[in-house]
């Protein structure tokens, strides 16, 4: 396999894929230990952080994609990355979604939580190597995800 080729490749699983593969390592690993309505409150956090959270900030903001601004195609995925003409790099999205998830997980187990930041942090490399965002959109991601994920914990199960 050619070098480039299998770094692309690297870089596409850990800003594409591993977050996929680690939620359904954790609906696993919850369903056995009896915690699966965490594992849907996390679910949950995730899905109301990116579908309304982000595209209210989105609304207000727009910023291309560095591919958008460099006119260049980054790799694409046709289940979860793909590139379009919106504008809506800030936050990002990617980056919200798991990072709201992650407090919720380290609530229930920290090992699992302590994965899923190391996760994140490559999702969050990846992201920004592939094209699709600068450091301040994935770091906004982040603050926005994490705030939700808190938030969704002190809501419903009283966490602080």
């Amino acid at each position: 396999m050619d070098a480039k080729i299998g770094f692309r490749r690297f870089w596409v699983f850990w800003g594409i894929y591993s977050a996929l593969i680690f939620v359904l390592i954790g609906v696993y690993f919850f369903s056995l230990n009896g915690g699966l309505k965490i594992v849907l409150l996390a679910i949950a956090s995730a899905l109301f952080c990116r579908y309304v959270v982000c595209e209210l900030i989105v609304l207000f903001y727009k910023k291309p994609h560095p591919y958008q601004r460099l006119n260049f195609q980054p790799p694409t995925s046709w289940l979860f990355s793909f590139s379009d003409s919106r504008k809506d790099a800030f936050p990002s999205e990617h980056a919200a979604f798991f990072a709201s998830m992650v407090p919720i997980i380290w609530y229930l187990s920290p090992l699992l939580g302590l994965l899923g930041v190391l996760v994140l942090l490559m999702i969050g490399l990846a992201r920004i190597r592939l094209g699709y965002h600068d450091y301040y959109d994935i770091l906004a991601g982040w603050m926005v995800g994490l705030f939700t994920g808190f938030l969704t914990l002190y809501v419903s199960v009283g966490f602080w």
